[in-house]
């Protein structure tokens, strides 16, 4: 059995991938973790012919059980140093 952090990635990564699914963009993952989780990429369709284009957009996945719901908002306390390297 994974322990429950493994767990936790590997639903937020198949998560993602439906709602990457979902909105049809591209989804690439890394296996290394460089602060980097993975890419979106638009796909765009000209006549039969399906291709990436656009900005790529890097994406850095969070899971958390500690977390709490607000009306408008999902809130979770994140460590200053984690806040500082996403921006």
């Amino acid at each position: 059995m994974f322990p429950q952090q493994i767990i936790e990635e590997l639903l937020s990564v198949a998560h993602v991938q439906s709602v990457a699914a979902r909105a049809g963009v591209s989804i690439s993952n890394f296996d290394k973790d460089f602060g980097i989780d993975g890419t979106f990429r638009q796909i765009t369709a000209i006549g039969n012919r399906q291709f990436t284009s656009g900005y790529a957009l890097d994406f850095q996945l969070k899971a958390s059980i500690n977390c709490f719901l607000e009306p408008k908002y999902i809130v979770y306390d994140l460590e200053v140093k984690t806040y500082n390297d996403l921006v």
